[in-house]
């Protein structure tokens, strides 16, 4: 009694741990895990520093443009006979405002290159928040289903330690009578131990996978449990290879960063062949100087020299034209090029391995897709023959025709089933979504 006792309490357990849990479906759970992912985040705060440095500004086209403010003090003891001023002792003071400004008007097309380069890495940046985006999805996606499909396995667990406990007062109630003996009750005992052993051991998993769906969406408390709504279903679609071949190589994220950063290479190789020209400039400025000496000095012919605020001004203007070009620097220029060109070819070359590796992780995933959906559907037919079998052995079993090992045999049976249907719905989710990501459809 004090077994049945225990089921009974963990049967009641299991029911208490389920009330008054928030409703959580899997659109809010996406929604939650997209506003709170410290990975997206990262990635949506680089993408603003590469949309921020997207200006002509940066690439070099909009001059440069200073002011500055000088101020000039000076001490000077001068002794030489054989100058016409033989002494001079003096003390200057002044300031210097000016302004200048500077602007490259051609660097062998070097700044629209820049530009273009900028233009290239803020779209490689947004294409990095939308990987990270696809991946935060499918880790939620995954949690999610995750939780579904051992709430399955506890539900099947709880309906097998049921039936378990009641053959167990079924066979007291026979022993008390005499009808049975205690090597029977035994292997009931034995029976309901080991059912009530798998349901914990389910239910920790359970714990675990609610857990893992808290930190997908950002939870700081681990340990909420949701009632989820979004039921566990699954609709088999019928895909071709050549439509889905056709919108992996438009949408799959992967593939488009590896086009961007091929990109990225072609327009390096042109911006190191624009070392070839010269560079022209253009400078202009102005500034305003003004001083005031005091000191004395002694002349030549003796004469006395006096420096009382004496004050000086200056006004200079300047508009300067310059043009640069290397003549030669070790053939640095000529191998930073051949580099560039290199690294070009490589790109192209990672671009069409990489389309070839996606065809072909494509057309196995699709295969595996197919051959999952028969899975599931035989998994299924053999659950409902698994419960009808089970079914039909409580009877046989209560009408003594049958043992209890037969019929712990059958219930083992459906115990399988169950498990492997579920299984395989987890499986074949899983490669679903696995697919969806393949041709970019999962964000």
């Amino acid at each position: 009694m004090r077994l049945l006792l225990f089921g009974c309490m963990m049967v009641l357990w299991g029911g208490i741990m389920g009330q008054n849990a928030p409703a959580l479906s899997l659109d809010e759970a996406l929604k939650s895990a997209l506003d709170k992912s410290y990975l997206l985040q990262v990635a949506d705060q680089n993408f603003e520093v590469a949309r921020l440095n997207n200006s002509w500004g940066a690439a070099g086209r909009l001059p440069s443009v200073n002011m500055f403010l000088n101020l000039d003090n000076g001490l000077t003891n001068q002794a030489n006979p054989a100058s016409f001023l033989r002494e001079l002792q003096s003390l200057s003071n002044g300031f210097t405002p000016g302004i200048e400004g500077s602007w490259t008007i051609w660097a062998g097309n070097r700044i629209p290159l820049t530009k273009e380069q900028l233009n290239v890495r803020e779209n490689l940046s947004a294409n990095q928040v939308e990987q990270t985006r696809e991946n935060v999805t499918r880790t939620v996606v995954l949690a999610y289903y995750q939780v579904l499909i051992l709430q399955e396995q506890v539900g099947v667990l709880e309906e097998v330690l049921s039936l378990s406990r009641d053959r167990l007062a079924y066979e007291e109630v026979r022993e008390e009578f005499g009808q049975a003996g205690t090597f029977d009750l035994l292997q009931v005992k034995d029976a309901w131990l080991n059912d009530s052993i798998a349901l914990i051991q389910q239910r920790t998993a359970l714990d675990r996978a609610h857990r893992n769906l808290n930190l997908a969406i950002g939870l700081d408390d681990p340990s909420v449990r949701h009632t989820l709504t979004t039921p566990l279903e699954f609709a088999p679609e019928q895909y071709a290879f050549e439509d889905l071949q056709q919108m992996l190589f438009s949408n799959n994220k992967e593939l488009r960063g590896t086009q961007i950063n091929r990109e990225l290479a072609r327009i390096n190789t042109r911006l190191q062949e624009t070392q070839r020209k010269p560079v022209i400039s253009v400078s202009a400025g102005g500034n305003y100087n003004y001083n005031v000496s005091n000191g004395e000095g002694v002349f030549a012919s003796g004469d006395l020299l006096d420096l009382n605020n004496i004050e000086a001004t200056r006004i200079n203007y300047f508009l300067n034209i310059g043009a640069a070009y290397n003549l030669y620097n070790g053939e640095t220029r000529k191998r930073a090029i051949q580099a560039a060109q290199v690294s070009e070819v490589v790109s192209q070359y990672q671009v069409e391995d990489l389309r070839r590796q996606l065809s072909t992780e494509l057309a196995n995933v699709l295969a595996d897709y197919k051959n999952q959906v028969q899975t599931f559907s035989l998994t299924e037919t053999l659950l409902e023959s698994a419960r009808r079998n089970m079914q039909l052995a409580e009877e046989r079993f209560r009408g003594g025709l049958i043992n209890s090992f037969d019929y712990r045999s059958i219930q083992l049976a459906f115990i399988n089933a169950s498990q492997s249907r579920l299984n395989a719905l987890f499986e074949l989710k899983t490669i679903e979504i696995q697919l969806l990501q393949l041709v970019g459809e999962l964000g």
